[in-house]
């Protein structure tokens, strides 16, 4: 009943801390948009560069996501997560520093690579932390939280602070760095990964037997036959 009890404890704060991260995703994906007049009228930009700004995450979800899958097999998904995390999150706060185009360009594209190393790594974590049964149901509840995270932007652009289309950028990149010490401290790894690298562990502690060692060892010595050759004793 404890080992119940505790694998749904285990579920819930996956699922919970994954919902939370992708509800920053969310946010991050629509703070572009929600910024873009006063970006556009602070750098002179038209809808042609606008919409080049708008790629350049999308086009950093790429390399990210791919990335991202494959360094989590190695070196495990929660790691994985945190570092996409507070990647997101620094150029997400660079993007309000930005000095011209080149510069927001590169920050998004970055903001970006963040945004696609998280997310394969918050739906595995989500799927494995849940039973055959309730798979489904835990990946669905945690993508939730992208729409939710694209209106909590559209809150924070009509709140009207003081710094502008900045406060969207500044809001979507302080959340995650204080949310990635939450992460390191109560978001499991995943069961799937630990049993992979449980065995990785066995087949590295098994006995390696050298060529010398196969050969020689005794009762496989070469003695001379009554014709001179040598032979394998049995």
């Amino acid at each position: 009943m404890n080992t119940v009890g505790k694998e749904s404890r285990r579920t819930y704060t996956t699922v919970g801390l994954c919902f939370v991260v992708a509800l920053l995703e969310g946010m991050d994906l629509q703070s572009a948009g929600i910024a873009a007049p006063g970006m556009a009228a602070e750098f002179g930009l038209n809808s042609t560069v606008m919409g080049a700004v708008f790629s350049a995450s999308i086009l950093g979800l790429l390399p990210g996501a791919l990335g991202g899958g494959w360094l989590a097999d190695r070196v495990g998904r929660k790691r994985v997560l945190i570092g996409a995390v507070v990647l997101f999150g620094l150029f997400s706060i660079a993007t309000a520093q930005v000095w011209d185009l080149y510069s927001l360009l590169a920050a998004r594209f970055m903001t970006g690579v963040g945004l696609g190393a998280a997310l394969p790594n918050l739906i595995a974590l989500s799927s494995e932390a849940a039973d055959a049964r309730s798979r489904g149901t835990a990946v669905s509840l945690m993508y939730c939280g992208v729409p939710l995270g694209g209106a909590l932007a559209a809150l924070v652009g009509m709140a009207g602070f003081a710094s502008g289309w900045k406060a969207v950028f500044y809001v979507g990149g302080v959340a995650p760095l204080l949310v990635a010490p939450l992460l390191i401290l109560c978001l499991p790894e995943s069961a799937a990964f630990r049993a992979q690298q449980s065995a990785r562990g066995g087949a590295s502690a098994a006995p390696r037997v050298s060529l010398r060692q196969g050969l020689f060892q005794r009762g496989r010595r070469c003695r001379p036959c009554c014709c001179g050759s040598a032979t394998s004793s049995p």
